[in-house]
């Protein structure tokens, strides 16, 4: 039986692939529709990840998480070790075979590496989607707008589920937990801090008036309640 790979196999590997780089396409397509637009709402967004991020790195890098998440790791490779080689005091896997798949796992949970080493070892990915889920929930709370933006919510639930249950079946198990809190309180921090000015949620606002004469078109357009343009 050949060991080349199936179009199936092809297919999982560019729907895996498009899943992991997702949040970092979605941060791209905000900070070029701000380019744009000459708004600047979403090149803030992309320095508050940029920021979140950081400090997901730098706790990624804590010894006692690091330790923690290798120890996970081992004990998830020993569980699954059949045991009738358990009993015979013979895992078939050496430590240095056991290090080399734990890195090798985490590098496949996070594709950015520093050297040999991954740039976090805690997964960016959820760190990305609950830092915008948590932007974007608080933007639109303080709005009145969840309700209109229930495909959004749907969407972002979703997201949120598929890559919290692989990341922590496949990766760092209860450790998941971090990047989630840490998401979750810079976006929300981050959103208040830029200001309602600055918010990424452009409504549809009742004063918004055009009006023409003759051949000219007098409009002001608002966002989140704040007159963004009259001409």
């Amino acid at each position: 039986m050949s060991g080349k790979p199936t179009i199936i196999d092809e297919a999982r590997h560019i729907s895996f692939t498009i899943y992991r780089i997702l949040p970092f396409i979605v941060v791209a397509f905000f900070f070029i529709s701000s380019i744009l637009s000459g708004d600047v709402s979403g090149f803030l967004i992309l320095v508050g990840v940029i920021l979140s991020s950081v400090i997901t790195i730098l706790a990624s890098k804590s010894q006692y998480l690091l330790t923690s998440i290798y120890d996970s790791k081992i004990k998830d490779l020993w569980d699954k070790i059949p045991a009738s080689k358990k009993n015979a005091g013979n895992s078939g896997t050496t430590e240095a075979e056991k290090q080399e798949r734990i890195t090798e796992s985490i590098k496949f949970c996070n594709w950015f590496t520093l050297g040999n080493s991954p740039l976090s070892y805690l997964p960016l990915s959820t760190h990305i989607y609950w830092f915008l889920s948590a932007y974007f929930f608080y933007v639109m709370g303080i709005n009145g707008v969840l309700a209109k933006n229930w495909f959004l919510l749907l969407t972002m639930s979703i997201l949120l589920y598929v890559d919290g249950y692989y990341n922590r079946e496949a990766c760092i198990g209860n450790y998941i937990i971090v990047p989630i809190l840490i998401g979750i309180v810079s976006g929300v921090s981050w959103a208040a801090i830029v200001g309602p000015k600055n918010h990424m949620i452009p409504l549809l606002s009742k004063k918004s008036q055009c009006s023409a004469q003759q051949s000219r078109y007098s409009c002001r357009i608002k966002r989140t309640g704040q007159v963004v343009n009259t001409q």
